[in-house]
């Protein structure tokens, strides 16, 4: 069989590939892109120069052609680019990979640019939706990768051999897994083996062909339709042994008791104690799944199924997914769990591959916390370090809000022991602490947190300066250095640049230093829109304290011509000296 790899720009087709070929040795692997190059003796990037984009679409299409005809009937996988506008041969699979930040764009520094006259970031967005109807169309299967997860791993390897098993959890069937008759058979027959508890018919998600299509086709035991939409009747030659959701906020169930009843809605201005007492009028299985606002919600909500786990599920919602890591640390003690492969049937649902690496412990956790959160590589980064100690680490968005309203406390006594933190939260986080580093005091922040089990109480180290300080052992910006935002590190960025001059990122006003007209270097310190240095600047280099594909630092190397240097070698300093800290606390336990 013959996969076409599709997905947007930077998602990492090409890196999968090789990882592919690790899992799969006999599997002929290749890039399209590479593949054109080779024939054409010219870069993508010279051909789009040179010929335009609708001479490349048409080697695209022939190259793909020739490819196909050389490996019909072989194990074969093949990466086509994110501007692919096919059409794909109805003999192909097509494996749809993603990453939850495609949404959020990225900028690319050695790539061919489309349109000129966007900014690039404004690009990428600008043809985002288009490309992510065309791989939904398109898709056989949905893999949605993990932030830094770049080298081969068993649970990806697990994916591609079909070794998937006592996954637990339901999977939500979606209209695209029925799209035709030979993709429904080839996705359910699939699955069917990974030990799922049940997949899950939605009557508001589904056409009532469609749940024909999966009730005719489904073991019923393997089934738990799940009541939505109001006025809709059952289907007619109703499966003895099917299980049942009944949705409350539809009215008394018409039918025989229901197996579970849930419910998904509450007045905005009610406590969730209202919700959960209008819930506790049912008599089956409980399972409320309503939004939840504040971490207070979170840990009311929580105690409340632990009360009693047996015939209690609690998965709070939201609109952005930010309860999925909850939703993953209860995995084993709640009865009724989702996972998603794609988009899934709600974002708080835990990707399969997050799933398939969670290490399952039952008691205390490690996390990353920050506002945004879902770019962050520190789960990839201390994972093997965490799970070698019995602790699954997550990535868990968090503002200054909620800090200030006790979302620490909450966490804690949800079982966070240790923990990354991230902008905009590191003072905060030292104003939280009963004992820091000297490190830590002096720059009246912290980036990693450790919970002492014998006072209950955080404590707090930094190892912004360590991480910086290694990274500029190989990347040296060269004088005279502009200094481009700052926040929290402004303190450690005077010490390490005592002879730049520093520009407030939202103004754009030189805040101390000397007149500076025309940097060699800019030293890019805020990872937030603003203030745009002045238009004539040509700085040599830029030197990125972030690590995002959408940072806005790299505009400005793109705009200027800069060589990048992006914050990723300082973040892995970084990481390791959190993990030397973290040992040295964990040893004393």
């Amino acid at each position: 069989m013959i996969t076409v790899v599709v997905g947007h720009r930077g998602t990492g087709k090409t890196a999968l590939l090789g990882r592919i070929q690790n899992h799969l040795p006999a599997a002929k692997t290749a890039d399209l892109d590479r593949l054109i190059e080779a024939e054409e003796g010219e870069t993508i990037f010279e051909v789009f120069r040179t010929r335009g984009e609708a001479a490349f679409r048409s080697l695209e299409r022939r190259t793909l052609e020739r490819f196909l005809h050389r490996h019909r009937g072989q194990d074969a996988f093949l990466a086509v680019g994110a501007g692919f506008t096919g059409p794909l041969p109805e003999d192909v699979h097509c494996l749809w990979v993603r990453r939850d930040t495609d949404p959020f764009g990225r900028i690319f520094l050695d790539r061919p640019r489309l349109d000129k006259d966007l900014d690039p970031l404004e690009e990428y967005l600008a043809r985002f939706q288009d490309r992510e109807t065309r791989y939904r169309t398109w898709a056989d299967e949905v893999l949605t990768l993990g932030e830094g997860f770049e080298e081969a791993d068993e649970p990806e390897a697990d994916y591609f051999r079909d070794r998937i098993s006592e996954l637990g959890g339901l999977l939500t069937i979606l209209p695209e897994n029925l799209s035709s008759p030979e993709q429904w058979k080839a996705w359910f027959q699939r699955r069917r083996t990974w030990g799922l508890s049940a997949f899950e018919v939605r009557d508001d998600i589904l056409t009532p062909e469609a749940i024909r299509t999966v009730l005719d086709t489904v073991p019923p035991e393997d089934l738990l339709y799940s009541f939505r939409k109001p006025g809709t009747p059952r289907p007619d030659a109703w499966p003895m042994g099917m299980r049942t959701d009944w949705a409350l906020e539809l009215g008394p169930c018409p039918y025989e008791a229901p197996h579970v009843v849930s419910l998904h809605y509450r007045r905005a201005d009610a406590p969730l104690s209202d919700a959960i007492e209008h819930l506790e009028n049912a008599r089956s299985h409980l399972k409320l799944a309503v939004e939840v606002h504040t971490f207070r919600d979170l840990l009311e909500g929580h105690w409340w199924a632990a009360a009693d786990p047996g015939s209690r599920s609690f998965l709070p919602r939201s609109d952005d997914g930010r309860w999925a890591w909850y939703r993953l640390l209860t995995w084993h003690r709640t009865p009724i769990t989702f996972l998603r492969e794609g988009g899934g049937s709600a974002p708080d649902q835990p990707t399969l591959m997050d799933r398939l690496r969670f290490c399952s412990g039952k008691g205390p956790f490690a996390a990353v916390l920050g506002d945004p959160v879902v770019h962050s590589r520190t789960p990839a980064e201390q994972r093997p370090f965490f799970a070698a100690r019995g602790l699954p680490v997550v990535a868990i968005r968090v503002t200054e809000a909620d800090v200030e309203t006790g979302a620490l406390e909450v966490l804690r006594d949800l079982g966070l022991k240790a923990a990354a933190v991230t902008a905009p939260l590191k003072t905060l986080a030292r104003s939280a602490c009963t004992a820091v580093t000297s490190e830590a005091d002096r720059l009246a922040s912290v980036n990693t947190l450790y919970l002492d089990g014998s006072t209950n109480a955080w404590h707090g180290h930094n190892t912004d300066r360590e991480g910086l300080e290694g990274a500029l052992e190989t990347e040296a910006p060269p004088p005279p250095i502009a200094v481009w935002g700052g926040g929290g590190t402004l303190a450690m960025l005077g010490e390490l640049f005592p002879d730049a001059t520093f520009f407030s990122a939202r103004t754009g006003q030189r805040n101390r230093g000397p007149d500076l007209t025309r940097p060699r270097s800019v030293v890019w310190a805020t990872g937030r829109p603003g203030a745009d240095p002045p238009a004539d600047w040509r700085p040599e280099t830029v030197l990125d304290l972030d690590y995002r594909d959408s940072a806005p630092g790299r505009t400005i190397a793109l705009r200027t011509g800069a060589r990048y240097v992006s914050g990723l070698d300082m973040f892995r300093r970084q990481a390791e000296g959190q993990r030397t800290w973290w040992e040295s606390r964990l040893k004393r336990v």
